[in-house]
């Protein structure tokens, strides 16, 4: 578990944000309606996807039918600190929030060290259910990424419950990876979206991991770096133009 918490520090240190496609492995590769305020921070950032095969746009229609428990793409910090999440002190760090039923009548904790962070019910290192976000490098701070690990670790393919369920919510799947036949807890991959190109919405679902048992978790990444591209265009010109203004207006006798 230790592991896959590893980077949760960067919140409990309050640093910087969050890189959780690492907990995925290598990058082969959620949400509510938007407020107002949220979907005119969003618009600006549409644009019109990628045209591989289970593409999607890149945009508000996209990231609200990709929710994840009430987060969502191009949400602003703002509005996810107001659903209750814990947050890094710096303006763009990342926040996570634990979902996990048992912490209603337990304490439920983040503990963390120099090389590692765990979860910790009423003192004892427990895997937890849990969500987290990442943000733009931009003044906005829009959510670009989404992720969530809940138990139990079952089987995931498409006849499968847990299966059927992201189906129905996210549409066709673009990759199913089978379980292994040697586990015999579940296991199994799917994904969703763009999956060949790196800026492009997609979701990786994963029950993966037999090795984590007991009490083994399935995760699910939802993220779209067109957000991050885009706002980190548009923080550019931002800083120039603070840059530029902030410049004498009058020269030096030369």
């Amino acid at each position: 578990m230790k592991l896959a918490l590893v980077l949760i520090t960067s919140i409990a240190a309050c640093n910087y944000s969050l890189h959780t496609s690492a907990r995925l492995g290598p990058r082969t590769g959620g949400q509510s309606s938007a407020s107002p305020e949220s979907s005119e921070s969003s618009e600006s950032s549409e644009s019109s996807g990628s045209n591989s095969a289970g593409a999607v746009p890149s945009g508000p229609a996209t990231w609200n039918r990709w929710e994840v428990r009430g987060l969502r793409l191009g949400m602003p910090r703002s509005a996810v600190i107001a659903q209750g999440y814990t947050c890094g002190k710096q303006p763009r760090s990342s926040c996570y929030k634990f979902l996990d039923k048992r912490c209603k009548t337990g304490k439920c904790e983040l503990k963390h060290d120099m090389m590692n962070s765990w979860f910790v019910l009423d003192g004892v290192e427990t895997k937890l259910d849990f969500i987290t976000c990442d943000f733009t490098d931009s003044d906005s701070a829009l959510v670009y990424r989404i992720y969530y690990g809940f138990a139990p670790r079952q089987l995931l393919t498409p006849e499968s419950t847990l299966g059927k369920a992201l189906i129905a919510k996210y549409g066709p799947t673009s990759g199913v990876d089978e379980p292994s036949q040697g586990d015999h807890q579940g296991g199994g991959r799917m994904t969703f979206g763009d999956m060949g190109h790196s800026d492009a919405p997609n979701i990786i679902a994963d029950c993966n991991s037999p090795n984590d048992e007991p009490g083994g978790q399935c995760h699910l990444q939802v993220d779209d770096f067109t957000i991050q591209t885009v706002e980190r265009s548009k923080q550019q010109q931002i800083d120039k133009q603070t840059r530029q203004a902030s410049q004498p207006t009058t020269a030096p006798d030369l």
